[in-house]
């Protein structure tokens, strides 16, 4: 079981007014698991998905920092009535985006995590591998993207960054080349350009 741990703000889920229907099937040793959820629209999702979904709201919502505790997998079993093995399944697809971090044992718990760089990465690369871009495609987006970001830059980076970047600029190495690129992203004062120039080098 999970360590016991105190949020330091009350957080807690809104119990979803849809009660799950059990599909079990004969024999499965995973039959908790494959409990599932009837949406307002008719359509039918597993209960973990939606407590993963409930969870992840709140989590954005509230806009809660990085290792912010949140309730123990206990807590959320008495909050919302589940099994144990639906409010893992659901804290397991939470870890795996990155929204949360769990450590079993003594002064462990569940904190929020905030995903880096790498997850959409990650995520776009198995997204490109599946489609049937190529590698020309990325390339020839990465300069669009990263030629609009330069025009940005010119009038947004700060005379410090413009010096850093100049000087990142002079230095021939393969580190360099990718600190420019995220200088360059980050020099236009735009999150939204940093992540996406990120995670096409």
């Amino acid at each position: 079981m999970m360590g016991r741990q105190e949020p330091d703000a009350q957080i807690s889920l809104q119990l979803m007014a849809a009660k799950p229907s059990k599909v079990v099937t004969p024999g499965s040793k995973n039959s908790r698991t494959r409990a599932r959820i009837t949406n307002a629209d008719g359509s039918s999702a597993k209960v973990s998905d939606v407590l993963a979904r409930e969870i992840r709201n709140l989590i954005l919502g509230k806009r809660l920092q990085a290792n912010t505790p949140l309730p123990s997998e206990s807590e959320w079993i008495a909050q919302t009535g589940y099994s144990r093995a639906t409010v893992r399944e659901a804290l397991r697809l939470l870890e795996s985006d990155g929204l949360i971090s769990i450590k079993r044992g003594p002064g462990g718990g569940i904190r929020v995590s905030h995903p880096d760089v790498g997850h959409a990465t990650r995520t776009l690369g198995i997204m490109l591998a599946l489609s049937n871009a190529t590698l020309r495609d990325l390339f020839e987006v990465r300069k669009l993207l990263e030629a609009k970001a330069a025009e940005v830059a010119a009038t947004a980076a700060t005379a410090e960054q413009r010096e850093k970047l100049l000087e990142v600029s002079e230095a021939k190495s393969f580190e360099t080349e990718v600190d420019f690129h995220r200088l360059l992203a980050e020099c236009t004062g735009n999150d939204l350009f940093s992540l996406i120039l990120a995670s096409l080098h």
